[in-house]
């Protein structure tokens, strides 16, 4: 519910010892087995669909940066990769979320407790299960919705958030992406993961023989998209090389070693 309790509960969580993993041990006979037997080692073991996050100094732990100068910005973790898409998401897709984050900063945010926690894992978890189908109910405040009238509720305020920075942009581009994804909302058939399931049955092929086949055919499209411009190779490759030299000057000039580095890590707060 806040940056404070964000960082207390992830505190706590990285400092709390864990029976099981103390049994492990942590140094074995001069062998690292784990960082330490905590129930997370390090704050980015921290898998959450979204995280608060600033960039970190050298040697600064997150949990630290954030409490240093605040959230900076926010990652989010938890888009599915679109398996018709040889890129893996494309740019309605990212205008839609930039839309959507937009929504959810104005969006009132009321106080997040037990009982809601619980709604909102149920929902994740059956709409993973059952979210196609059409007599489908979510929760909300402990009342029956279906996920269709909520997403749609949703996507109309997203909307007024398209066209407002469509109006500002002077096109419709933010519309259009917010209005595609609504027809998916309409119409769950024509979502990536029902057309997938349709043409697994139309083409009665395994998983792994599809999905090795729409890999192959991803990386036709990129074998046949024309060479890139000399300029542009030569700017990526002076780039790579570059990288590879800061990396081995980084590590000609460690000296440091990792039981050091690590108490001097975990001892700051």
């Amino acid at each position: 519910n806040s940056l404070d309790e964000y960082v207390e509960d992830l505190s706590a969580a990285i400092d709390t010892v864990v029976p099981e993993y103390e049994a492990i041990g942590v140094k074995v006979d001069g062998v690292w087995q784990q960082l330490n037997a905590n129930l997370l080692q390090i704050e980015n073991e921290y898998y959450s669909p979204i995280r608060p996050k600033r960039v970190a100094r050298s040697g600064e732990r997150p949990t630290t940066a954030l409490q240093r100068g605040g959230i900076e910005y926010v990652e989010i973790r938890s888009l599915d990769i679109n398996l018709f898409d040889p890129s893996g998401i494309n740019q309605n897709t990212m205008r839609f979320m930039e839309a959507f984050l937009v929504y959810c900063l104005l969006e009132d945010s009321p106080y997040f407790d037990d009982e809601a926690l619980a709604e909102v894992k149920r929902n994740h978890t059956e709409t993973a299960k059952y979210g196609r189908d059409p007599d489908f109910r979510l929760l909300r405040d402990g009342r029956e919705i279906s996920l269709r009238k909520w997403a749609g509720d949703i996507v109309e305020r997203v909307l007024a958030v398209a066209e407002l920075i469509d109006r500002d942009e002077g096109g419709d581009s933010y519309v259009q992406a917010v209005t595609s994804m609504n027809a998916l909302v309409e119409e769950p058939e024509n979502t990536p993961s029902a057309r997938m399931i349709a043409e697994l049955r139309d083409t009665d092929s395994s998983f792994f023989e599809y999905t090795l086949g729409v890999a192959r055919s991803h990386r036709d499209y990129f074998d046949a998209i024309a060479s890139m411009p000399e300029a542009r190779r030569i700017e990526l490759e002076t780039e790579a090389a570059d990288s590879l030299r800061r990396q081995a000057e980084i590590e000609a000039a460690d000296d440091v070693g990792l039981d050091d580095y690590l108490a001097a890590y975990f001892s700051r707060d």
